[in-house]
């Protein structure tokens, strides 16, 4: 009967113990995204700040990935992305707030719309294990009534639009002059 009892006091002891361990390992991180400003124009710069707020066990953090809703390849040069590395340690109930700059697009891109949502992702490592969060913020921006750097665009155009006129006036001329010509008839 004693050596029941002590099984059981023993099983229970263990059990008790992996209980406590894993319940105080729990992570639970919060990731708050905002921006400086409740909307922008373009050419504006801003600033995304990224708040980590632990409230279970410590986490190593790795780093932090933005995709802004410009991002893609223009002018041969790859935009829109920002991968922060932070590598640092928080624990429980410690925050840390992270600022990423950013510059919105002066000029016009066919997939953005204007307004759209900056995908924000935090990768870090619990207990060994690598894992992430993610969260969106918005970011508004006024339509603009013109855009002086797609100017020039739109006056190459009206040229080339009046030289074209010019030459069909003048083929038009030309079949006119051609159509009143007598040719020979050829003689076999």
């Amino acid at each position: 009967m004693k050596r029941k009892i002590a099984t059981t006091l023993a099983i229970l002891a263990i059990s008790l113990t992996l209980g406590i361990s894993l319940a105080s390992a729990d992570e639970e991180i919060e990731l708050y995204v905002y921006t400086d400003k409740a909307s922008y124009e373009y050419g504006d710069r801003g600033t995304l700040y990224v708040t980590i707020w632990n409230k279970g066990g410590a986490v190593d953090l790795e780093n932090i990935e933005v995709h802004f809703p410009w991002e893609g390849l223009y002018h041969e040069t790859w935009d829109g992305n920002a991968t922060l590395p932070i590598s640092s340690s928080i624990g429980k109930g410690e925050q840390e707030t992270h600022e990423i700059p950013f510059t919105i697009p002066s000029e016009s891109r066919g997939t953005w719309g204007g307004s759209g949502a900056a995908q924000v992702t935090l990768h870090y490592e619990a207990l060994g294990t690598p894992e992430s969060l993610e969260s969106s913020v918005w970011i508004a921006t006024a339509i603009p009534i013109s855009n002086e750097n797609i100017m020039p665009t739109y006056y190459l155009t009206i040229v080339l639009a009046i030289a074209v006129i010019v030459v069909i006036i003048e083929l038009y001329f030309v079949w006119r002059r051609l159509g009143r010509l007598s040719f020979p008839t050829p003689t076999a």
